[in-house]
């Protein structure tokens, strides 16, 4: 008895699939995006807890920048004094320059040091003693104390991405 055998080819939908991956491409990109933003927010309310029991105001000159893309196509965010922090205003007080001063302290007198400065207020100068000023850690400690947090943020979104182009 002679057979007949057929072989069939169902060829998936190769333009469907394409656009699927495009479309996936662009809501990872998205996805990682607010991520970012959302760690990056993480990191800022740390680094100003650490910093408010000391100075609130130079809590509030803590902030986050824009995400960027570097050269090699990786995208940052910067946390902490962002460039406007480092101005002057009309009272004469450099929130980035005093925010780093807390960061990283200060020596006091020393061998090579002289044990006055002068410092002017108000257009009026003045001889100040110098003294040690302590360090208070909370840029850089603000960081390590959420990135783990943060990076598991970002890991969470991009593997949701991939778990909805896996159920399309």
């Amino acid at each position: 008895m002679p057979t007949e055998e057929f072989i069939t080819c169902d060829f998936p939908d190769l333009d469907g699939f394409i656009r699927q991956l495009d479309l996936f491409d662009e809501n990872v990109n998205k996805a990682l995006r607010n991520a970012i933003s959302a760690s990056a927010d993480m990191i800022v309310a740390a680094q100003r807890r650490l910093i408010s029991s000391k100075s609130m105001r130079l809590a509030a000159h803590i902030t986050k920048g824009g995400i960027e893309v570097t050269k090699n196509g990786v995208l940052t965010v910067r946390t902490g004094y962002q460039d406007e922090a480092f101005k002057t205003d009309s009272e004469g007080f450099n929130p980035g320059v005093v925010g780093m001063v807390f960061e990283f302290g200060r020596p006091g007198t020393g061998a090579r040091s002289r044990g006055t400065m002068t410092q002017s207020r108000h257009g009026r100068r003045f001889s100040v003693r110098k003294g040690t000023i302590q360090a208070v850690p909370h840029i850089r400690k603000g960081f390590d104390e959420t990135v783990q947090q943060a990076s598991e943020r970002l890991i969470e979104a991009y593997n949701n991405e991939v778990d909805r182009l896996g159920r399309t």
